[in-house]
């Protein structure tokens, strides 16, 4: 999957193959002389970062590429096997510093690279809606540093108004790194927090997510440590004495980002389906209610810009989908959310599938109906597989067994 976007010729056919089956073959060696399996979240973590190696490394060399995204496999392979090894006191410390060094060499890198250089303008997308909501100016009619639509939900927006004033949208993406390891640290425990530590930290998808300011992780981030604080209380007795604000929590957290709706839907459904019937549309009807209500006041500030404008709050957000995927996202969603049967780790594994599942059928659908089968070209935007790393960073940790 990584390497299918250099194949674009009968001589990188011929290369692709080649490695393809030299990746077999390292396969089924390990496979009969090791006894550790990688399963479902370690090959989705492995092939999200494997991805982002892939597409960035041909711009130094094609010939570098291939070797490079294989050696990637390698690297992965073996930090997830080391994972279980983590034992003395020393060695622990030794690891927070190396995690404490590279958060700060993100800060650095995140500050080094000029942000109106870069090709990616998720950053853009939040900053002048902002400035021009801040201003007094309608913020949909803002476009990014590349001359791109602008338009984040109302949520997400208020969310970034502190770092707007830092001068550094990107900023939120380590105020929902700490908020995150607070969670792991408040559930899995310390053991486990610093193994999750250890990976995000060695992941080349997050290190480009912040090089370029994206907030696209950021996102799920926070949704995932929400979640994962959530998730110890969750029954259908606490669920139900909690219903209508858990309604109005998925209405604000569905206008940060509609993708989000995903892993809340996948959590909620075992438990929404057991409420009786005049809960269930009392429930719905609320968190939509809440939903609509946050972008209320935008479209009472100018309805013509608000509802026929190119850059009204859905232009970017529901463009990219289609609705005939949905014969199939929806009995994959519902058998997902019903299989994890209040089992953590699953749940977190599950989530990371339909995710991975949502956007690589989506991508096939419209290289299909572009006729542009190049995954690595402007017109995919492969950072949307990272939405599914903060669940498989908490699947991993949860599959850690600590030594005590």
């Amino acid at each position: 999957m990584p390497l299918i976007g250099l194949a674009v010729n009968v001589r990188s056919i011929a290369i692709f193959l080649a490695y393809l089956i030299l990746a077999f073959s390292i396969l089924l060696i390990y496979r009969n002389f090791n006894e550790k399996r990688i399963g479902v979240v370690e090959l989705l973590f492995i092939l999200v970062n494997m991805l982002f190696v892939a597409k960035y490394s041909v711009r130094v060399s094609e010939s570098f590429a291939p070797v490079a995204t294989l050696s990637s496999f390698v690297f992965y392979y073996f930090l997830l096997q080391f994972r279980f090894k983590i034992h003395s006191l020393s060695f622990k410390k030794y690891i927070w510093g190396v995690c404490l060094l590279a958060i700060m060499g993100m800060v650095v890198v995140q500050y080094v690279i000029d942000p109106y250089s870069v090709q990616v303008d998720r950053w853009s997308a939040l900053h002048f809606p902002i400035h021009n909501l801040l201003s007094g100016i309608y913020p949909y009619t803002a476009n990014t540093h590349l001359g791109g639509n602008a338009s984040p939900f109302p949520v997400w927006q208020i969310l970034h108004i502190p770092f707007y004033l830092l001068r550094n949208v990107g900023l939120s993406f380590f105020a929902a790194i700490a908020l995150f390891l607070w969670s792991c640290w408040k559930v899995q425990g310390r053991e486990k927090t610093l193994v999750i530590c250890l990976l995000m930290c060695s992941s080349i998808a997050v290190w480009y997510e912040v090089s370029v300011r994206s907030d696209l992780i950021t996102n799920f981030l926070f949704l995932a440590a929400i979640i994962n604080v959530v998730f110890p209380h969750l029954n259908q007795q606490w669920v139900e004495k909690h219903q209508w604000w858990i309604a109005c929590a998925v209405g604000l957290s569905a206008s940060t980002r509609i993708l989000v709706l995903i892993p809340i839907l996948l959590l909620m459904l075992p438990y929404f389906i057991k409420m009786n019937w005049r809960n269930q549309i009392a429930v719905t009807l609320l968190t939509s209610a809440v939903f609509a209500l946050t972008f209320v006041p935008f479209a009472v500030w100018d309805w013509h810009e608000f509802y026929y404008f190119q850059n009204n709050p859905w232009s970017l957000q529901v463009r990219q989908g289609n609705l005939s995927d949905f014969i199939l996202f929806v009995p994959l969603a519902i058998f997902l959310s019903m299989n994890y049967k209040g089992n953590s780790q699953r749940y977190f594994r599950n989530t990371a599938v339909m995710l991975v599942i949502f956007i690589a059928v989506t991508f096939v659908h419209n290289m299909y109906i572009g006729e542009n089968w190049d995954l690595f070209s402007s017109t995919y935007d492969i950072t949307y597989f990272s939405t599914a790393l903060p669940f498989c960073l908490l699947a991993l940790g949860e599959k850690t067994i600590p030594d005590r």
